[in-house]
C-alpha cells in the first residue's frame, strides 16, 4: 500500500470522497482492499461493475449502505474482456426490466436487444446470459416491440455498449427501480440484490473464461493458478 492508504476502516458513505477521513464509497473501500490508490474507479475491477457498484452505493438509505459492506471483496479482481462488461450490463438490465414504469422498459429493451446484437457479433449467441436475456424480453413484448422498432431504424446495428451503452442501462436500471420503488419502501432490497446480481454475473462470466486453461492445467496436472482477487485480498 502506498503512502495515501487510510492506516483505518473508511465510513461507506455516499459520494466521492477526496481522502479516507471523509469516507468512502463502495469502489473507493475495494481500491483501499486490494492495495490501489485512494480511488473510486480502481484496475482491480471490470469498468461496468465499478459503475453498478458507485451507482447503487449513492442511491440506497445509509443505513443499507452498510449491508454492502459484504460485498466490496468480491469485486476485486473481477475484471476480465468486453465481454464481462457485456455480460454485467446486460444481467443488471434484465434484472430491474419487470420492476421499473413502462417508459423505463422500453429504455432497457433497447439496451437489452443491442447488447445481445453485440454479443453476437463477438460469437455469442447461446448460453445462459443469452437465454436469460431473450426470455427477459418475451416476458415485456410492448417493451420488446418497441425495442425492435428502434434498433430497425438505427439499422439493426449492434450499439456500442461496452462504455457509453453500458454505462447507460447501469443509470437506467439504477434510476428505474428507484422511481418504481417511490412510495413502497423496498429500493433498497431490490438495488442491493441489483448490485449482487451484476457481481454473480461477472464471477460467472469470468470462471467461464478461464475454464479452458483450468481444463488445460488439470490435462498437464500442474496446479491451477490462484483467482486475482484472492491474491489481491490475501485469502
Amino acid at each position: 500500500m502506498d503512502s495515501s492508504t487510510p492506516q483505518f476502516l473508511p465510513t461507506l458513505s455516499a459520494g466521492k470522497h477526496r481522502t479516507p477521513a471523509q469516507g468512502a464509497c463502495f469502489m473507493e473501500y475495494a481500491s483501499f482492499l486490494a492495495g490501489e490508490r485512494w480511488s473510486d474507479r480502481p484496475t482491480c475491477t471490470d469498468p461496468i461493475l465499478a459503475e453498478l457498484a458507485r451507482c447503487v452505493n449513492d442511491s440506497v438509505s445509509d443505513q443499507a449502505r452498510q449491508w454492502l459492506l459484504e460485498d466490496v471483496t468480491r469485486v476485486i479482481g473481477l475484471r476480465g474482456d468486453e465481454i464481462l462488461s457485456l455480460h454485467v450490463a446486460l444481467r443488471t438490465a434484465v434484472t430491474a426490466l419487470p420492476h421499473v414504469a413502462p417508459e423505463r422498459k422500453r429504455s432497457l429493451a433497447i439496451g437489452i436487444r443491442g447488447m445481445l446484437l453485440a454479443l453476437a457479433v463477438r460469437g455469442e449467441t447461446s448460453g445462459v446470459a443469452v437465454e436469460r436475456a431473450v426470455r427477459a424480453l418475451a416476458a415485456e413484448p410492448e417493451a420488446a416491440a418497441e425495442s425492435a422498432i428502434y434498433h430497425d431504424k438505427v439499422g439493426n446495428r449492434p450499439m456500442h455498449l461496452i462504455e457509453v451503452g453500458g454505462t447507460q442501462a447501469i443509470r437506467h436500471a439504477v434510476e428505474g427501480l428507484l422511481r418504481a420503488a417511490d412510495g413502497r419502501g423496498d429500493a433498497d432490497e431490490r438495488l442491493a440484490a441489483l448490485l449482487r446480481a451484476g457481481i454473480d454475473e461477472a464471477e460467472a462470466s469470468l470462471d467461464a473464461a478461464t475454464a479452458p486453461v483450468r481444463a488445460a492445467l488439470d490435462a498437464a496436472r500442474l496446479p491451477a493458478p490462484r483467482p486475482a482477487k484472492r491474491d489481491l485480498i490475501g485469502v
